[in-house]
């Protein structure tokens, strides 16, 4: 994640520093490690830790490849950094309030089984 802005600095593509997917990428990243550091000191508990781990590697890697395949994104949402940013970024929470709801429905089966 953060290798890409010195790479894009040394190799002179200052305009992709400007990519709110980059941008939305990064803040994910950032919420991954914010997770795992909380998930550590037991701050969060398991039932919204595992959602936000679940869909923040699946939403990291699913932007990685929008940024390797040149995807516009614009096209859906409008142009400019703002609009493009904040719609992945309400995407990105919706997915792990939807996350969080299966990870739930997933547990209830399986203790239910187990009992």
């Amino acid at each position: 994640g953060f290798g890409f802005l010195l790479n894009f600095k040394l190799e002179g593509e200052v305009e992709n520093l400007y990519s709110p997917v980059l941008w939305a990428k990064l803040l994910i990243v950032i919420i991954i490690a914010i997770n795992t550091l909380l998930l550590q000191a037991r701050k969060i508990g398991l039932y919204w830790g595992a959602a936000f781990s679940f869909v923040s590697w699946w939403a990291a890697a699913i932007l990685g490849m929008l940024m390797s395949d040149n995807v516009t994104v614009g096209a859906w949402v409008g142009e400019g950094f703002l609009p493009i940013f904040s719609s992945i970024v309400i995407i990105y929470l919706l997915a792990v309030a939807i996350g969080s709801v299966i990870l739930h429905l997933i547990r209830t089966k399986v203790t239910k089984k187990i009992i």
